[in-house]
């Protein structure tokens, strides 16, 4: 009979969640309607979830639900229970002791019926225990919504905290069934003394006392409490679970013992069902973790990586230290990376989390004036507070990558006025972005109170991971577990305080076929308890004899598979559907794929939590361990193909509809998903897309990855179209076009020959269709292949053939970039007549098309030749032109180039305060754009500019402050340069020690990049430290001359030579004449270089040489 109409409604409680009303159907039927308050609404699902778990149980002891009546007012009924409350109970004399443990029995009868199918009460109080006129008891309000609600609710204790165990005050989403054990203990202590074991004021006062406060003995308040049963009370008050009584029928089994009229006691008969493992011999582990969070009192954070193999406890590591975190009031975000997901996803979540208590105003304030970076694509971007912060400039390229990663650090920096911790967990997933972003937050997060912890695989770290780069990363192995740990682990998942001989022979067997690893032991275990191969019978378990052991599945995997195949076929295809999903799902995407009803689902779901093959996390739902869905995905790939494929499908289609509004945000998923179903057409779409994104925002390996699977698909469609077919060509320049972006994010990693592969591919397929444009814009790129492998020559020739297509088929924008090209080959040859001419070609074309933005740069790059000839107020002219075509139309990154240009410009003509006001005016473009690799080669120029100016501590300070950048920006050879010049000026100062240190750190960045010219640099810098730093004329000659001389006998590049004969002239013209020969030979080497190169490129550099060598 439905109760969605009842005839008769009466309040009769109120909650913390909601009303209950007694309630009478139309068959005259009572039940206990539950009313929950709007303010709670937004877990319906939560509330409807625990609804159908307590629906499965079906016990005396245990209330039974009948019916959810409502989502909209979240209501549901369930059995109206007339009774009272265990509290009325009283201790007078024996007979009412006996009636109080034979009630303690019915409680324990009722808690093996929730325990075995791993349902947790979390909140047994008295008030949740009624005795009805039969003298039978009920539990009522059990469930498992609480695990949701306490993620959600930080800062709210959700439970009643006189009787909540210890670690219900730390963790409460990670209880087990022996908090409830402790609940009950609280509640006989009670009955029997009349008075709480622990109370206090707050939640807090009164969790500090159950975890600290020792116990006053029940004996010590009521002596008439026998011993055992005090005895009793203590086993179930122990602080630690570990030390606990372990299950509720060994508690009813004591509690039997003591009552003296045993007559119709039923005592239920065992139930093999396994508890949550102890955690074991992670002691080291776990006390660096805990000395980390200590240090960031001190605000010293770290990056630390914890690995190991596959199901070794990485995870169960980090729940064990944030135990300590809670006690230490440290903030703690975790998030899981994804096979497959946009870049940062896993920050995007914590950001949202971090920020979801604060104003809008703060919020602001923590996106920072570069906040749009960080959530172009996340949901954020939607939200008013977020449209209110002004959108930076566009950039591309490594600039746009260090301008989010700046973002991203000075959120956290905002985010870290007290201390916090960020985990990753299954960082083998994240793509190189988030690496890469690990290194720069590394060196950047310094000084501020962040820890940062990832768990990694060890079978899917390699030696040349990204992770390696970081430069103070911690490393955390965890291992197998030993024979004695395994032994622990296996006695807490039984229930056993001690082990006899068959367990010790059954644990010996266990830890020789799994190796020790926790997951396999742990899964091993559910196994054989599922199969019925260990029982437990008389509270005594019973194990297979060793030649069954092994005969069991061989590895983690199997063992898996062979669980898997216990469940019903619905509840193993709606976990297949899940696997699809990802290791963390939501119950409505997980709706949609299986097309079934809402309590058919959550029965499967409920179904697979009791086997431990799921968990609840808030609205979704988890799988206990990622190889559970590896291994059901990877099944569905071997068994049912077709299936797998369809499911794919689904999925894709689900996104795609769910997101049309802002499809960037799912575009990965989009393209996984549909890459897999074989969906040629919406693959090829998707696979397009975010491939071209990922090479925008120079995630160059993703970018490569989706190229490489577009690739495939449009060679397998183009193997069914005859080349006849109208579309052919079509598809063709498709083709054409990805190799083309495929051969960019090559070249932005630096991978020339693979850049020069895939752009030779383009020019094949597009010669092959006769499709000029493609053949074009092949060749130009080819032409800066070899112009970054130094091949001058070559790249010429390309660049003319892309010059002469682009002017046939009339390309003028294509035409302008070829002279422009062309015009560079010349300038990087010296010869800067033939440079000007292709420059000026350039802009008349870029002005004949109205193209600002290819007339700005023609007029810087003319300026820049103008520069190289001496003609300086040429360059400068141009260049202001360029400044102004890029003021006009906001091109700042251009103004900020064309301003760099100018401070050259200005220094070469010896105007060195005008250099210093152009370059400061580009720093302050260069930092609104964000735009720190551009800042930190200003902070060098500006530096050398001081040199000039003989202003040696002005320069120092710049020097340093382009050091601090170039580290942070992992710009080494730029670095290299720096510290060479650093260490220069201090020779100037003097200052002859701190030079030589820092000329020692320069080689050794040399060595580490194997640059051979910061060896060089070395070399000549340590013979003039050591030529200063030597007090005899001998040890100069030695330290000094002879390294340079020898160096200059078997140098044959002129500006080398050049210097180092000038450098040799300083010292020897400092010695006595008589002492040292070849002065003058040197003098006159160097000035006739330093002329020769006045005469083709006229600076003040050469100029300021020559000078100082013809005084004589």
């Amino acid at each position: 009979m439905s109760w969605k109409q009842p005839i008769k409604k009466e309040l009769i409680g109120k909650g913390t969640f909601g009303e209950v009303f007694k309630v009478t159907n139309q068959a005259g039927e009572i039940g206990a309607l539950k009313v929950i308050n709007r303010e709670f609404h937004n877990f319906c699902f939560l509330f409807r979830s625990a609804f159908e778990t307590a629906k499965k149980i079906d016990d005396i002891n245990c209330c039974k639900m009948y019916e959810w009546i409502s989502d909209d007012e979240v209501s549901w009924v369930m059995e109206y229970i007339e009774g009272k409350a265990i509290s009325s109970l009283k201790f007078i004399d024996i007979q009412s002791l006996d009636n109080i443990l034979k009630i303690m029995i019915q409680v324990c009868n009722g808690l093996i019926a929730l325990h075995s199918r791993n349902i947790i009460h979390r909140d047994l109080k008295p008030e949740n225990i009624l005795i009805n006129s039969d003298g039978v008891i009920k539990i009522t309000d059990f469930d498992f919504i609480k695990s949701g609600f306490s993620e959600k609710q930080k800062g709210q204790f959700l439970g009643t905290p006189e009787y909540s165990s210890p670690e219900h005050f730390i963790a409460s989403y990670k209880l087990d069934t022996r908090s409830d054990l402790y609940a009950l203990g609280v509640i006989l202590y009670e009955l029997l003394t009349g008075i709480l074991p622990f109370s206090g004021k707050t939640a807090k006062e009164i969790g500090d006392q159950h975890r600290l406060k020792p116990l006053i003995l029940p004996t010590k308040i009521n002596p008439e409490i026998p011993q055992n049963v005090e005895n009793i009370i203590i086993g179930l008050l122990e602080k630690d679970a570990n030390d606990r009584y372990q299950n509720a029928h060994s508690i009813a089994g004591d509690l039997l013992k003591e009552i003296k009229d045993k007559k119709g006691i039923k005592l239920k008969s065992d139930v093999s069902y396994l508890l949550k493992p102890k955690f074991v011999n992670r002691t080291t582990p776990l006390k660096a973790l805990n000395n980390l969070s200590d240090q960031l009192k001190d605000k010293n954070g770290n990056i630390v990586l914890i690995h190991g193999e596959s199901g070794i406890g990485k995870s169960k590591l980090v729940q064990q230290f944030y135990y300590h975190l809670q006690l230490a009031e440290i903030e703690f975000y975790q998030s899981i990376c994804k096979t497959v997901e946009s870049s940062f996803n896993p920050l995007h979540k914590i950001f949202e989390e971090i920020i979801s208590n604060k104003s809008e105003t703060e919020k602001q304030k923590y996106f920072g004036e570069f906040g749009w970076d960080l959530v172009k694509y996340g949901i954020l971007s939607e939200q008013d507070w977020m449209k209110k912060i002004k959108k930076p400039i566009e950039l591309s390229g490594q600039n746009a990558e260090f301008r989010l990663f700046g973002a991203i650090t000075d959120f956290l920096k905002k985010a870290a006025s007290k201390p916090l911790v960020i985990c990753i967990d299954d960082l083998h997933w994240a793509d190189e972005q988030i690496l890469k972003w690990l290194q720069y937050a590394e060196r950047n997060l310094k000084g501020f109170p962040v820890l940062f912890i990832g768990l990694h695989r060890s079978e899917m770290l390699f030696e040349d991971s990204a992770l390696f780069k970081i430069e103070n990363l911690i490393q955390i192995k965890v291992k197998n577990l030993k024979e004695i740990d395994v032994s622990e682990m296996i006695k807490s998942m039984l229930g056993k305080k001690r082990k006899n001989r068959e367990m010790n022979n059954f644990i010996e067997n266990i830890v020789s076929h799994t190796n020790g690893n926790p997951l396999f032991i742990r899964e091993m275990l559910y196994f054989l308890n599922e199969k019925g191969k260990i029982s437990i019978s008389d509270n005594k378990w019973n194990f297979p004899p060793k030649i069954e052991i092994e005969t069991l599945p061989e590895n983690i995997q199997n063992v898996i598979s062979e669980r898997l195949e216990e469940l019903s076929f619905e509840s193993l295809r709606t976990l297949q559907i899940a696997a699809i999903i990802g290791k963390k799902f939501s119950f409505e995407m997980l709706l949609h794929l299986t097309k079934k009803k809402e309590n058919e689902l959550l029965e499967d779901l409920i179904d697979c939590r009791e086997v431990s093959l799921l968990e609840e996390s808030g609205n979704d739902f988890v799988f206990i361990h990622d190889k559970i869905r590896e291994v059901l995905e990877s099944e569905m790939m071997g068994k049912n193909f077709i299936f797998w494929k369809e499911l794919h499908q689904r999925a894709g289609e689900y996104l795609e509809e769910k997101y049309s509004s802002n499809p960037d945000e799912v575009l990965d998923e989009l393209a996984d998903h549909f890459y897999k179903a074989e969906h040629s057409e919406k693959s090829i779409k998707y696979l397009e897309l975010v491939g071209d994104r990922a090479r925008k925002n120079f995630q160059n390996d993703k970018s490569l990855d989706y190229y490489e699977k577009l690739l495939k698909d449009l060679h397998t469609q183009s193997k069914r179209i005859n080349e006849k077919d109208k579309n052919y060509d079509q598809l063709q320049k498709r083709i054409n076009k990805v190799h083309n972006n495929k051969g960019i994010s090559y070249r932005q990693i630096g991978r020339i020959k693979e850049a020069q592969s895939e752009f030779t591919s383009a020019f094949k397929i597009a010669k092959r269709i006769r499709d000029k444009v493609g053949i074009q814009q092949a060749n130009h790129e080819i032409g800066w292949c070899y112009y970054w492998k130094g091949d001058n020559n070559n790249a010429l020739q390309y660049f003319e053939k892309g010059m002469k297509l682009a002017e046939e088929l009339n390309q003028k924008k294509e035409s302008a970039y070829a002279f422009a090209s062309i015009g560079n080959i010349y300038g990087k040859r010296g010869d800067y007549g033939n440079d000007l001419v292709y420059q000026k070609r350039s802009l008349k074309i870029c002005q004949e098309i109205d193209d600002p933005w290819g007339i700005s740069g023609a007029y810087s790059n003319i300026g820049v030749a103008y520069l190289h000839l001496g003609e300086h107020e040429k360059s400068i002219r141009y260049l202001k032109k360029s400044v102004k075509v890029a003021e006009e139309f906001d091109f700042k990154w251009q103004v900020s180039t064309s301003l760099v240009n100018m401070g050259y410009t200005f220094c070469d003509k010896g105007d060195f305060d005008k250099s210093i006001q152009h370059y400061k005016k580009s720093i302050k473009i260069a930092e609104d754009i964000g735009a720190k690799r551009l800042i930190s080669i200003l902070f060098t120029n500006i530096g050398y500019t001081y040199i000039l100016k003989r202003e040696y501590d002005k320069a120092i300070e710049c020097y340093d402050k382009a050091i601090v950048l170039k580290k942070e920006l992992d710009m080494h050879t730029s670095l290299l340069d720096a510290l060479n010049s650093k260490a220069d000026i201090l020779c100037k100062l003097q200052k002859y020690r701190e030079a030589k240190k820092i000329n020692e750190d320069a080689l050794e960045l040399a060595k580490k990049i194997k640059n051979k010219d910061g060896e060089y640099d070395y070399k000549v810098l340590n013979a003039k430290i050591s030529f200063h730093l030597s007090k005899k004329e001998k040890l100069k000659i030695e330290k000094g001359i002879i390294p340079l001389e020898k160096l200059l006998k078997q140098e044959k590049d002129e500006s080398r030579i050049a210097e180092l004969s000038y450098e040799t002239w300083k010292m020897k013209k400092e010695l006595a004449s008589e002492i040292v020969e070849n002065t003058e030979k040197n003098r006159k080497t160097a000035l006739r270089l330093y002329r020769k190169f006045y005469k083709k490129k006229p600076g003040i550099y050469y100029k300021l040489k020559i000078e100082e060598l013809e005084k004589i």
